[in-house]
This record gives C-alpha cells, structure tokens and sequence, in this order.
C-alpha cells in the first residue's frame, strides 16, 4: 500500500509581521546529507537549539511542528491559532510561535522563523513513513535559495540567492514553474489510455505517490479498470481514499515515463475553493526522484535531468501485508543514579521502540 499527505494548511489569525529567510554561511554553495525513507526527504534541523527530523516538502507553505502543548515551552512568543487542512471544516487549535531561531545541518539559518504547532496526535505522520518526523519544512526553505537534490547521493546543495550556477545544470532541461501561495506549480501531459490530458500539477516533493490526479475536476474523464480503490493519503481528519491505476505515460518538458501509477483522491476530501486554479494534480516524490533536479523558486524554474533510477518500473506493494509504525508515545520519567545505571540505561534506550502492527488487506493486480 502507497500512501501520502494531503495537508493544506490555512492558518486562522490577526497577528500582522515579517518573517525572516534562511541565511547560508558564506557566499558559496553548501551542502549535507539527507534521509530518503519510504520516498520522502528528512533533514535534520534545530530549533532554539532542540534537535529535530523535518520532512522536507514543496507541497506545504509554512513550517509545522508536531508536539504536545507542554512539550513546546523552549519556542519564543507562543499565541493560539487555529489550522484548517484537507478533511476538516472546523479547524484544530494549535500555537504559532515566532522569531525562533531554526538551524538547518549547520549550513543554513533563520533567526526569526515562524512555527506553527499542531498536536502530535492530530497529524499522525511517523506511523505511516516508519520513523521519527517531528514536522514540516515547507516553502520558506525553498523560497530563501535555489535547491538542488541529488537523491541517489542523498545530498542537498543551496545556493545563494543570485548565485550563477549555470555550469551547475549545463545539462539539465529548464521547465517553467508558477509560483502561487508559496508553491511550485508546472504544466505536464498525462496518456490514459488514448486520450492525452495536458494541465496544471503541484511538485509536491511530499507526495509519495508518482502521480496525483483529480479525476473529479476533469471533464469527461473516467479512471480505466483495472484499478484498486484503497487508502491514499493522510488529512487533519484521519485516512483519505480513493483509487489508483497505472496510466500508459506521463510527459515532463521531453522526459517520458511510462507505466506510472496514478492516485484518485475522492472528491469529499478537498475543498474546491482552496485548490488552485486549473490545478489538475500533482507530480510526486517517486517521479521527482528519478531526476536530479534543482529547482528555483526566485527565477521560477525547475532543472530537471535523469538518474540512473530514471527507467525503473513503478512499483505498487502487492504483498498483501505491511509492517507499519503504530505512532510515537510521549513518555516522562524520572532516573535515579544508582549501581544499577547501565541496566537502567539499557531499559530505557527499549523504551523508545515503535510498537508495530499488522495492516492485511487485499490487492487487485494493475496488470
């Protein structure tokens, strides 16, 4: 089973202010490594000297921590707020915190960056990656510098803002991107079966599927047997579901997959007036990460050329069974230094272990 996130945020407030830009140290390029775990990107960062694992995601403008309220106390200048995303009318309360100091791998830092803060348990996203993810680092990240992402290296490159880095991607195909609300946007044309649709689709580096398709906004459009219909994506609200099918192609600029598996979420899941305009769906981490790309959200420009991942078929899991994370517990404990410390030390270092259980469903072949 595939799965993704589907997360838009709304953040209801009045409070008026400017937010600061990620600062490279020095004026050339920097880079460090990153996590790829179950097609998403991780990177470590800090916040006001706290260590953390954030996913690293296109799709999302703000950065989000999960945490407990009393788990938060080392953010500066907390106010309540309330969040509206995917699958819930009403809003979840939460905290925006402002002017902390965010630190990323030590080569790139903002001291007046926003947080947004969400109960761990209203956004569970570690159960379904299989680790830690303590949060969101959206569009303020890519919005500071151009972003190169080697994934079979797993290293990031940045680059100063006005940085020439053309011999950088001398061979890379340039494609256009729309910037809108703080998110990429390009076009690409997708082969059914003979029909061809050309449109508008988020680069959503936090989507783990190849590829999203709004079926319902689509007209005449039908999703062609056979398919499976399952659980496609993660909302405030819980699991969203819909359908899934292998398409024939998808084109981006000249680059042609064939045979990607495509993701239908159903229509009651999303806010029609929230989605942008002509937006048809979106391009996903398990397209993305054939190519090496960089992407430029200040020239509006997306590089893309090939890895040696670029002809590997797409893959759905027709095992029947999966082995998922069952979510993190917040425990508190108080340690008494006795004689008997490494045992003890040994009990606790168990004690963080993700307890797992055993989802068994069924998968109708695509082919």
């Amino acid at each position: 089973m595939k799965w993704c996130f589907c997360i838009a945020l709304i953040c209801i407030c009045c409070r008026a202010g400017a937010q600061g830009i990620f600062q490279i140290r020095g004026d050339k390029p920097i880079s460090f490594k990153f996590e790829l775990i179950n097609n998403v990107v991780l990177v470590p960062l800090t916040i006001n000297g706290m260590p953390f694992s954030f996913l690293l995601d296109t799709g999302v403008k703000e950065t989000i921590l999960f945490a407990n309220t009393e788990d938060s106390l080392f953010l500066h200048n907390q106010n309540k707020t309330k969040f509206r995303g995917i699958g819930i009318e009403d809003g979840v309360e939460g905290i925006l915190s402002t002017d902390n100091v965010v630190e990323i791998e030590g080569v790139a830092v903002d001291s007046l960056h926003w947080i947004y803060v969400i109960q761990g348990t209203a956004l569970d996203i570690s159960s379904d990656v299989g680790a830690a993810v303590n949060g969101i680092l959206g569009s303020k990240f890519f919005n500071s510098f151009a972003v190169k992402v080697d994934y079979p290296k797993k290293r990031i490159t940045l680059y100063p803002r006005g940085y020439d880095y053309r011999k950088a991607v001398r061979r890379y195909e340039r494609t256009d991107l729309t910037i809108e609300n703080d998110r990429p946007y390009m076009e690409a044309d997708i082969l059914t079966d003979t029909t061809w649709t050309r449109g508008k689709m988020l680069v959503d580096m936090g989507n783990t599927d190849p590829l999203m398709v709004f079926a319902f906004l689509l007209p005449d459009f039908r999703v062609k047997e056979p398919l499976v219909e399952e659980y496609i994506a993660r909302g405030f609200n819980g699991a969203i579901h819909g359908k899934r099918n292998r398409i024939r192609r998808v084109e981006l600029v000249d680059f042609k997959l064939h045979y990607p598996i495509v993701s239908y979420p159903d229509s009651n899941a999303f806010f029609m007036s929230k989605l942008a305009e002509n937006r048809i769906g979106s391009i996903g981490s398990q397209v993305l990460q054939r190519f090496h790309l960089l992407i430029d959200y200040s020239q509006k420009a997306l590089y893309l050329r090939r890895n040696r991942d670029f002809n590997k078929p797409f893959m759905l899991n027709m095992a029947g069974i999966e082995v998922r994370h069952d979510g993190m517990t917040w425990t508190k404990e108080l340690v008494k230094p006795t004689s008997q410390q490494n045992k003890e030390k040994q009990t606790a270092s168990n004690q963080g272990l993700p307890s797992t259980l055993l989802m068994i469903y069924s998968n109708i072949p695509l082919y």
